[in-house]
């Protein structure tokens, strides 16, 4: 059977990433109809295997396809690569999981590949105390072109000698802890964390919430947070913000449920302070009721496991669902400063202030929101700032992607709260990344 570029791109992103659901595959750049087809021919052929419904269906290489992509490119398609690849395929239900992820930040411009990126444990140069414009522009052009001589590949990769917007699976990162430590025995195996990616500004600890908010255990999490950031796993620079969360998820529902577990812990904190407690505030709460129907909040440190909220295991936490409208923004996260210079280009276009990176302030007494970069850490103190004073003004910023989930979330205030929803349409060129790119080229 002759493959298809559309096939053999399928296949590669399968080599890297392990298992990939349907839904992330249909994000690429294809005819959906065509690109279907395609995929069940593979599957047909016994180039690809599948596991799941239809409607949830993922996929993960077969050894037709291993020997597809060795034919064509032996240098990049190695029998070390597919060891790797056995290893993110074990046990499909978790697998599955970060196989989503990978393959999302891959389509979106990460590097995943083994050969497009650094070994762990990894090393970036430091930047300068103070730092310029062209400072940041070396950190962010860290690669240098890859192109396999003698091969049937022709394509020109992008191969990175820093970790700067490289993604690491948790499957290496763990593999870089030593066994029968003290970390090992305290569940860091059993984390929830899918991997980990470093961009110029944040380092992300990257999660896959599926519809719900997770559950996790917090020392383990802990100790995971402490092994990435040792020099085990990377060295020299870090970016400023190394407690960052970057969570994917179906839809929106997980989003809305973690900021409604914030909203409960902010409601257990009064709780605790009018009973004036004098234990320490919990981080999250397992709610129940007393034989007189009095609800009961029980402290996280009694609990066995905690409900992810906005802030308890990482601050700033950014959302994102595995849809195509959350891809450009996703695009935007590997620019130095990104957050402050969307900021900047909204405030521009909309409130007509110039060189103004800020997401919360007042204008013609209004307060302004701009929640589009899907900072949960942000989005819940807008809601909760309306949910107390929903009488006023209020003018709130977001893509149009995202309306249905920040509708919801305003909708218990809609009735009696002065709102003033700005909706930015696809055509807006940070949608786009073109000033982004331009600018940092």
């Amino acid at each position: 059977m002759v493959l298809s570029d559309i096939q053999t791109a399928v296949l590669q992103l399968l080599a890297e990433c392990g298992w990939a659901s349907k839904r992330v595959l249909d994000i690429m750049p294809y005819s959906y109809y065509h690109f279907t087809g395609k995929v069940k021919e593979l599957q047909d052929n016994d180039y690809i295997r599948s596991r799941g419904k239809p409607r949830s269906r993922s996929f993960a290489l077969n050894a037709s396809g291993r020997n597809h992509l060795a034919a064509i490119n032996p240098y990049r398609f190695t029998g070390e690569v597919f060891e790797a690849n056995s290893q993110l395929t074990r046990h499909p239900d978790r697998a599955i999981l970060r196989g989503e992820c990978a393959a999302f930040l891959s389509i979106a411009g990460y590097s995943v590949h083994p050969h497009d990126k650094p070994a762990l444990p990894a090393y970036t140069p430091p930047l300068p105390p103070e730092p310029g414009v062209e400072d940041w522009k070396a950190l962010y052009h860290n690669g240098v072109p890859r192109v396999y001589p003698d091969t049937k590949d022709k394509r020109q990769y992008a191969g990175r000698l820093t970790p700067i917007n490289c993604y690491y699976d948790a499957v290496f990162i763990k593999a870089l802890l030593p066994k029968f430590t003290e970390m090992d025995n305290n569940a860091i195996n059993y984390s929830r964390l899918c991997g980990a990616l470093m961009t110029p500004s944040y380092l992300f600890r990257v999660l896959h919430s599926r519809d719900l908010a997770i559950k996790y255990y917090h020392t383990g999490e802990k100790n995971m947070r402490s092994h990435i950031l040792s020099d085990a796993v990377f060295d020299g620079y870090l970016p400023p913000a190394r407690d960052a969360l970057l969570i994917f998820g179906d839809d929106f529902s997980a989003a809305k449920q973690m900021i409604n577990i914030q909203m409960d812990i902010k409601k257990a904190k009064l709780h605790s302070h009018r009973r004036r407690h004098k234990e320490s505030l919990p981080h999250n709460i397992a709610r129940g009721s007393d034989e007189s129907g009095k609800q009961i909040y029980k402290n996280i440190e009694q609990a066995p496991n905690t409900f992810l909220g906005t802030v308890n295991l990482g601050r700033p936490a950014f959302y994102l669902p595995l849809q195509p409208g959350a891809l450009p923004l996703l695009r935007l996260m590997q620019y130095p400063n990104w957050e402050d210079t969307l900021y900047s280009m909204i405030n521009k276009a909309f409130f007509k202030k110039k060189q103004f990176p800020k997401w919360q302030f007042t204008h013609e007494d209004r307060q302004v929101f701009i929640l589009a970069a899907m900072n949960l850490s942000n989005t819940y103190i807008a809601v909760e700032a309306i949910g107390n004073k929903p009488d006023r003004p209020t003018t709130i910023a977001y893509f149009d992607w995202q309306h249905d989930f920040i509708q919801s979330l305003l909708q218990p205030y809609q009735a009696m709260a002065n709102l003033i929803l700005k909706r930015i349409t696809d055509d807006f060129d940070v949608v786009a990344g073109n000033s982004m790119a331009e600018y940092w080229r």
